[in-house]
């Protein structure tokens, strides 16, 4: 199986500790350059900078920068997220920004919202407390949008 990610989702995930999650469901993901500036060079977040280069689990995988156009605004992590999935045929892309999201779907690709990443792990057993997860999102000021809750029970209900 093949997953690429995005920024938020690695973001969210630290930051709620289930970061590893990412492991046990997926195995790998893939994340290309601009995602690892993100978050690890481009953030104020030490402790995450220095986590995520140390999951073995996620792996920078190069592309190749060729213009693309876009039909929505884009950031460059999100741009070439979606190429990465593209070239790949990714099985998921691990995505949450709402205009990333109508460009996926756009290209034909199967997106993830974080929520539905932590759902889906708790559904398989994964994380034992969902509501306690959701808390500590609270706590660091991350909340989960009526958007995002709806394409994850979406997502969740077709797989």
């Amino acid at each position: 199986m093949q997953v690429v990610s995005n920024s938020s989702p690695l973001i969210v995930l630290f930051n709620c500790g289930q970061l590893g999650i990412l492991q046990q469901l997926f195995g790998e993901v893939l994340i290309p350059e601009a995602v690892y500036q993100e978050v690890v060079h481009n953030t104020k977040n030490r402790e995450q900078s220095d986590a995520i280069p140390q999951c073995n689990f996620i792996r920078v995988h190069p592309i190749s920068t060729q213009p693309v156009s876009f039909s929505h605004k884009l950031d460059r992590g999100e741009i070439e997220a979606l190429i990465l999935a593209s070239i790949l045929k990714a099985d998921y892309l691990l995505l949450d920004d709402k205009r990333a999201q109508k460009e996926a779907k756009l290209q034909g690709l199967t997106f993830i919202p974080t929520i539905a990443v932590l759902l889906k792990a708790a559904k398989k057993g994964i994380i034992a407390d969902f509501d306690a997860v959701l808390t500590e999102l609270r706590q660091k000021n991350i909340f989960i949008s009526h958007d995002l809750n709806l394409a994850a029970q979406n997502f969740l209900a077709h797989n």
